[in-house]
């Protein structure tokens, strides 16, 4: 039993690990992120500016708020592509999560041999009861002879305790 007991704990140490591991990631990647972002968009904004200002010398207004749309567009496709492809690092997840499913299946089996064990003592008790009402079922006579032997058996038991 305390096997199975260390293993549910190492079932449960493995899934704090993970949730861990999980968390830790998720916050340093957003806050990586958020700053990126700030920076990424005090940029945008001020390629976006000057692009407006060149153009608009050149082209006009029109022609340059449109040029400034454009880029823009391609410069979130671009970003949208980017976000696609970065992968994550799972080979710590991968670890924890083969501990994890180690525990699980030897505790399943841990768990499938006592309920054998029980299984096999229900039959046993199921058996017994049956002979015994076999025995005593048929005759009550046969129950008033034992009796008197089991007292007598008792009572040289009590006397050699005595002495």
């Amino acid at each position: 039993m305390d096997n199975s007991l260390q293993k549910l704990q190492i079932i449960l140490r493995a899934e704090l690990a993970l949730l861990r591991i999980q968390t830790r990631r998720a916050a340093r990647q957003t806050c990586y992120r958020l700053a990126a972002a700030l920076f990424a968009l005090l940029t945008l904004c001020m390629l976006i500016f000057a692009e407006y200002v060149a153009l608009e010398h050149v082209y006009g207004a029109t022609c340059a708020a449109l040029s400034v749309a454009l880029t823009t567009a391609v410069i979130t496709l671009v970003l949208l592509i980017i976000a696609r492809r970065i992968q994550q690092n799972d080979e710590q997840e991968k670890v924890v999560r083969e501990i994890r499913e180690l525990a699980c299946t030897s505790l399943h089996a841990d768990v499938e041999k006592v309920k054998a064990g029980i299984d096999g003592v229900t039959h046993d008790v199921k058996q017994l009861h049956s002979n015994l009402s076999a025995i005593l079922g048929g005759s009550s006579s046969l129950l008033s002879s034992v009796a008197p032997i089991l007292g007598l058996i008792a009572a040289a038991v009590r006397q050699k305790k005595e002495s």
